[in-house]
């Protein structure tokens, strides 16, 4: 049965203190109980939202620098004769830096942006913002299934990324595509499709952000364009194991992306 008024009130009031995981868990119980909480309550769970991934981004600034000055340190190094000992030693502090920070996970990301998907509420523009510095540099370590997830909420809400993250999830995605499943493919082929149709006709979004959807569109339509080929070569070799509403939706994205095969 859905939670009693008060429940929700109860959660609402530690929403300012929770964690990305603990918001993805709490909005993602609701929608499996049927309960879409009312609007002043989803703009709390935003905000903290917001908060987590500012802070989640702002990790990511200090790690990149982090890495960025050892680095120069190891060229320092290196230009001035160091030991084979001190490179070793800042080679391994450079690989420990370059680890993602804790804290706000691109699989919490994804589930949040899933249960939205699925309370069919659009996140607020500054959720959308605060998004893509916090995921990016998680693409790469992300495992498929997130990344799945992560890809088709946002078709499903429309939020269109900027050209550099999509890039970024094309190349961090396109070697392990031999990892994908059947369902897997399809459901991201027709999960950029949603993307690249939402940027090339502004969507649902504020008037503010079709600019900066119609230019990612634009910026990544290349790199799309030689991922879905590699996609397209894991399909040929999966073919048979297929199920017909997997084939529809690859051909639905198919078709949304025009492009020429």
């Amino acid at each position: 049965p859905p939670p009693p008024p008060t429940h929700l009130q109860e959660a609402q009031a530690k929403l300012p203190s929770a964690q990305l995981s603990q918001l993805s868990q709490l909005l993602a119980g609701l929608v499996k109980m049927g309960v879409k909480p009312a609007a002043s309550w989803l703009a709390c769970l935003e905000e903290q939202a917001v908060a987590c991934l500012v802070e989640q981004a702002v990790r990511v600034q200090v790690t990149q620098g982090q890495r960025q000055q050892q680095q120069q340190l190891d060229d320092n190094a290196a230009a001035e004769g160091g030991s084979s000992n001190l490179r070793r030693s800042s080679s391994s502090s450079s690989s420990n830096s370059s680890r993602s920070p804790a804290g706000c996970r691109l699989h919490d990301v994804a589930q949040l942006l899933a249960a939205f998907a699925e309370a069919r509420h659009s996140p607020a523009p500054q959720l959308a913002a605060a998004r893509w510095g916090a995921t990016a540099d998680s693409l790469a370590a992300a495992d498929v299934a997130a990344l799945v997830v992560l890809l088709t909420a946002l078709g499903e809400l429309q939020l269109v990324p900027p050209g550099s993250w999509m890039q970024q999830y094309y190349c961090s995605t396109a070697g392990h595509l031999g990892q994908y499943r059947p369902w897997q493919l399809a459901a991201s082929v027709a999960a950029v499709g949603k993307l690249v149709q939402a940027g090339r006709t502004g969507g649902s979004q504020p008037t503010i952000l079709q600019q900066q959807q119609q230019d990612a569109a634009a910026a990544d339509g290349a790199h799309g364009a030689e991922w879905v080929s590699a996609v397209l070569q894991q399909v040929q070799r999966q073919l048979p194991a297929f199920a017909a509403r997997d084939l529809a939706a690859l051909l639905s994205g198919l078709a949304a992306l025009q492009l020429p095969l």
